[in-house]
């Protein structure tokens, strides 16, 4: 939602979203991506510099945090936590800004001037679960497209580059996904139609494509996300909207659709920039950027197929991005 965080209680049975009183809650003027830390008590907001929020966790209502927004002098595409929440990764158009969350939820810039991301767009970031791994799909100089790698110190949360250019990937990479063991890496491609698949030598941090890549998902490929289970992958695609869903084989990385995918949902009308699973690796919410409706559907955990949820709430246009906050 344009200059505001929308929030959402869920109905764990029925998958029915209930605004939260106070909801939505101003978040700058340009928020572009949202992210919750693991433990489900801070939300920051890439924005025109970056807003942080408390989470309250009864009410849900979110109170912003002394000193907020930081990094006021920048506008970040992308932020996200590592794995314990102790570091934050800002990703700005010149680089990566490495954070440290101290108690109250503030973050503190590490090492000064952001680490040069190697492109001049970036669209998504993830970081493996040891919190040492960090990837950024960047549309690069001159249209290339590739995936900048950085090493990073958990403790510190310093980072340092892999290598001093992208990972190769072709135009147009936007969100991607690791596998629970970190060794598999998916992005969405547009271009393609597909996913495309990486193994990750987790020693040096290198990528190299996995036999067969990129899978074809029935449309432009926007946004990708793994099952926490580590066994399913979904990818949002537009022309047509619907939500793909693949089996992964956790030795090769190949990717098999599942019986009945692509799925479709009534809400989901235009392009996802942006969907979220459930702990529980039950529920599926995305957000509709150009519909501007979040769309939700059921997750079957013995098959991983798809039920579209009905009655999610419209909430205008250029809506971006989706977090849960689960403890």
């Amino acid at each position: 939602m344009l200059g505001n965080l929308a929030e959402f209680r869920i109905d764990a049975r029925t998958g029915a979203l209930v605004p939260v009183q106070g909801s939505p809650f101003t978040a700058g003027s340009v928020p572009d991506y949202v992210a919750v830390d693991p433990s489900g008590t801070l939300a920051y907001v890439a924005s025109k510099g970056l807003w942080a929020f408390r989470i309250d966790a009864g009410t849900g209502a979110l109170t912003p945090i002394a000193s907020a927004p930081f990094l006021q002098s920048t506008q970040p595409d992308v932020v996200i936590f590592n794995k314990t929440g102790t570091c934050a990764y800002a990703v700005l158009t010149s680089g990566v800004m490495a954070l440290r969350v101290d108690r109250s939820g503030a973050p503190a810039a590490v090492g000064g001037a952001p680490v040069p991301n190697y492109g001049n767009h970036p669209r998504s970031a993830v970081i493996d679960r040891s919190g040492t791994l960090l990837y950024v799909a960047d549309r690069g100089r001159g249209g290339g497209g590739g995936i900048a790698g950085y090493r990073a110190n958990p403790q510190t949360c310093a980072l340092k580059p892999i290598s001093q250019s992208l990972f190769a990937t072709g135009n147009a990479p936007r969100g991607m996904a690791m596998s629970k063991s970190g060794d598999l890496l998916y992005v969405a491609k547009t271009e393609n139609q597909g996913v495309s698949a990486y193994h990750v030598d987790t020693r040096t941090g290198t990528l190299s494509p996995v036999s067969g890549s990129p899978f074809s998902a029935g449309g432009h490929v926007a946004t990708v996300a793994v099952a926490p289970g580590g066994g399913v992958l979904y990818a949002a695609t537009f022309q047509p909207a619907a939500v793909a869903a693949f089996r992964i084989d956790r030795r090769t990385g190949v990717l098999t659709p599942i019986t009945g995918s692509p799925f479709s949902n009534a809400e989901y009308v235009g392009e996802s920039d942006s969907i979220a699973i459930n702990q529980q690796g039950t529920l599926l919410y995305g957000v509709d950027r150009r519909g501007g409706n979040v769309f939700a559907f059921h997750i079957d955990p013995g098959t991983g197929e798809l039920k579209p949820v009905q009655g999610g709430p419209n909430s205008g246009p250029n809506l971006v991005s989706v977090a849960m906050a689960q403890p």
